[in-house]
């Protein structure tokens, strides 16, 4: 087996702005609100006043958004599921009638090719059997001990 080598990227000045308007920007750019929101915590809670309890507040909220928002999601798929499992029951029943009809006909297609190939050969064994059993009669006739 032959391996192709990957043509080299050119990285050309476009692309490299364009990377990190929509890569790098982003990213940097969540991280510093992310550290001037926790800075503003941090420096808020240290004046001991009624701020306190607001801040609190509001980072309890935000901990409990956060944290549901992955069983809000989960619900709303266990409810699609449910969903798309009743609009699926609604089709089964003719979907499966017919396609146990098709195997139904493969069954009968694959039984009566097999039954055309096998009777040549239960024909032969059947006279072969019939053929002994003649032979054996007869031997038996001319071997019997008189009493």
């Amino acid at each position: 087996m032959e391996q192709r080598e990957n043509p080299p990227i050119q990285l050309t000045q476009k692309h490299l702005r364009e990377r990190f308007w929509q890569i790098w920007f982003p990213i940097i750019l969540g991280a510093v609100i992310i550290i001037a929101v926790e800075m503003v915590v941090i420096f808020s809670t240290g004046t001991g006043d009624a701020r306190l309890t607001d801040w609190s507040n509001l980072s309890t909220i935000l901990l409990v958004l956060l944290t549901s928002f992955p069983l809000f999601l989960l619900i709303a798929f266990t409810g699609l599921m449910i969903f798309l499992m009743v609009k699926l029951l609604k089709v089964t029943p003719r979907g499966t009638r017919k396609l146990q009809g098709f195997f139904h006909l493969i069954q009968l297609f694959v039984k009566s090719k097999s039954d055309q190939i096998i009777k040549p050969v239960v024909i032969i064994q059947s006279r072969k059997t019939a053929w002994q059993t003649f032979w054996k009669q007869i031997g038996m006739i001319f071997h019997r001990k008189s009493a």
